[in-house]
């Protein structure tokens, strides 16, 4: 189970993940940086980290393999 903010909070997905697709790009990477803007001067570091990550459930989603229950009672 995983709760999220993108749902409203009387519905729930259920469904066979494993039929969705997972595409995943570039592999992630992390940018590291101390003189960005004022950093160097209060002795700062900065951290950036990206990663290409897509989901597609839409031939599972056609043949009834995912399903959006409506009107829980949280």
């Amino acid at each position: 189970m995983v709760t999220t903010i993108a749902v409203a909070s009387d519905t729930s997905i259920v469904g066979d993940f494993k039929s969705a697709t997972l595409f995943v790009g570039d592999d992630y990477r992390v940018d590291v940086s101390s003189e960005a803007g004022d950093r160097w001067d209060k002795n700062l570091t900065g951290f950036r980290a990206e990663e290409e990550i897509g989901f597609n459930a839409d031939a599972s989603v056609l043949v009834g393999a995912f399903q959006r229950i409506t009107g829980l009672i949280p």
